[in-house]
């Protein structure tokens, strides 16, 4: 065997024991995300350990921490995992193109984007969509808190800024953005409750009363 076909061989045997390897490590994180997430919602951050969390995973504590250096940086992954997408998704959806002479194509199809991704995200991540909203609500003395509220004012923000976009085609915005933005989001927050607790729909046509209603109030 030529010297250059055995280090062709060894080459390729070493690379698919590397990608096998990075697949076990990312299989592994992700179980450790899902198991501590689950206990997170249910328990709360104080109400679970490192040992529980290894063991109902069914990895040993130096694992947890080879990936993840301790607790705290568990639960900050388990935020980066689940809300930074959905961040990253409801930027792009939030993007405001004005059109003030045409009402299905200005403010009402942006707002209406907005709810779809919020009403997504809580059906296909029900279990951390409610740990951030119990997590959003905590009290400071939580050592978690300053995590949480570094998320909430990142939301905060994001709505902000699409209704100061607004705000530069339609006056009557200049001045509220903020209230509308925290004013939106519980809007969108109860109704997705109303779901999980009495069973309402999240569907398109919940989608447009919502935002009607936000829009127009009681008239």
């Amino acid at each position: 065997m030529s010297c250059t076909l055995l280090t062709f061989t060894y080459r390729s045997v070493y690379k698919i024991g590397m990608n096998d390897l990075a697949t076990k490590d990312l299989s592994t994180k992700e179980k450790i995300l899902e198991t501590a997430l689950s206990l997170f919602s249910t328990k709360g951050y104080e109400g679970c350990g490192v040992s529980e969390i290894a063991e109902k995973s069914g990895f040993s504590k130096p694992t947890l921490y080879y990936f993840f250096t301790n607790k705290e940086g568990l639960y900050k992954a388990v935020w980066q995992e689940n809300f930074s997408p959905f961040l990253n998704q409801l930027e792009r959806d939030a993007a405001y193109v004005p059109n003030p002479n045409d009402y299905f194509n200005d403010v009402y199809p942006c707002l209406c984007r907005v709810v779809r991704t919020f009403f997504s995200f809580a059906q296909e991540n029900k279990p951390f969509f409610f740990h951030a909203i119990s997590a959003f609500t905590s009290p400071d003395t939580v050592s978690t808190s300053q995590i949480n509220k570094d998320y909430f004012r990142q939301l905060c923000t994001l709505l902000k800024n699409m209704f100061d976009q607004m705000g530069n085609a339609h006056g009557g915005i200049k001045g509220r953005e903020f209230q509308l933005a925290v004013t939106f989001l519980g809007l969108i927050s109860s109704y997705i409750t109303c779901w999980n607790i009495l069973g309402d729909e999240l569907n398109e046509q919940t989608v447009n009363s919502l935002v009607k209603q936000f829009m127009h109030g009681i008239f």
